[in-house]
């Protein structure tokens, strides 16, 4: 629950990022909602975006959770 909420409040939806000082803003950036809500509102209320790191950023922030939860798979399974 803790993680939902610092994901609203930190990703931009509540307050700009702008506002927020520098390690505050390297942790929404960290955050996948953060390049989800940009992008969301690049394509709906624009029509397309121009930011395609965004893409980039869910695509590694993926690459990496799905790394992470794989290795930990493997070796909670290597114990069984």
């Amino acid at each position: 629950m803790l993680l939902l909420l610092a994901s609203v409040f930190f990703s931009g939806f509540v307050l700009a990022i702008s506002e927020f000082s520098e390690p505050v803003r390297a942790l929404a950036f960290a955050l996948p909602v953060t390049h989800g809500i940009r992008l969301m509102q690049d394509l709906m209320l624009r029509g397309g975006t121009t930011q395609t790191w965004e893409y980039a950023a869910l695509g590694l922030i993926a690459v990496v959770t799905f790394t992470a939860s794989w290795w930990g798979l493997r070796r909670n399974m290597a114990r069984a």
